[in-house]
C-alpha cells in the first residue's frame, strides 16, 4: 500500500486536525506547562482560591484536549495500518 501524502494542517477537518501529531505534540506541551504553573503557584504559597481553581480547571480541561488528540491520533494511526 503506497504512502498517502501527508495534507496540511490548513486543510483537514477539525477532528482529524486535533489528531496530527503536531497538534498533539502543542496540546501535550500545553498541558505539561499548565501543571507546572499550578504546581508553582501551590509550591509558592499562591494565597488565592480564585486563581488555583481557575489554573486546577484548565489543567482538567487541557488534559481532556490532550487525551482526546492521543485517541483520535491511536485511531488514525490504526485506521491507517489496517
Amino acid at each position: 500500500m503506497p504512502d498517502q501524502p501527508r495534507q496540511p494542517l490548513s486543510d483537514l477537518p477539525a477532528s482529524r486536525l486535533l489528531g496530527h501529531p503536531v497538534v498533539l505534540v502543542v496540546i501535550s506541551l500545553a498541558f505539561v506547562a499548565t501543571v507546572w504553573t499550578l504546581i508553582s503557584m501551590i509550591t509558592d504559597g499562591e494565597s488565592s482560591p480564585g486563581k488555583i481553581i481557575f489554573r486546577s480547571l484548565s489543567v482538567v480541561v487541557v488534559g481532556f484536549a490532550t487525551w482526546s488528540a492521543w485517541q483520535l491520533f491511536q485511531a488514525r494511526r490504526r485506521a491507517r495500518n489496517s
